[in-house]
């Protein structure tokens, strides 16, 4: 039988959360984001070319998204949803 070392039973295991290049795409396309303005709201700097390049590279599956790009990317679609739809005005509360 097994037993978890004292390291292991301090140290508990966090679940690396990854994305797909169709989720990431997808993601992408429900923002209406272009790939270089999807590139810089995932925190990505630098020439246009390479955040564009670094984008297409994730959506293709030619590089794996790490977890932090995940993160990033559905903060972002947190953050579009609770966000009130354009042209509409807000509540005010008094």
């Amino acid at each position: 039988m097994y037993r978890q070392s004292r390291r292991e039973r301090a140290s508990p295991k966090i679940a690396v959360q990854t994305m797909s290049p169709a989720e990431l795409k997808a993601i992408r396309k429900s923002l209406g984001l272009s790939t270089t303005a999807f590139g810089r709201a995932l925190g990505y700097t630098g020439e246009t070319d390479t955040v564009r390049r670094i984008v297409r590279r994730l959506e293709t599956g030619k590089a794996e998204a790490p977890a932090a790009i995940a993160a990033a990317a559905e903060q972002l679609t947190l953050e579009r949803l609770t966000q009130p739809a354009p042209g509409r005005a807000q509540a005010r509360s008094r």
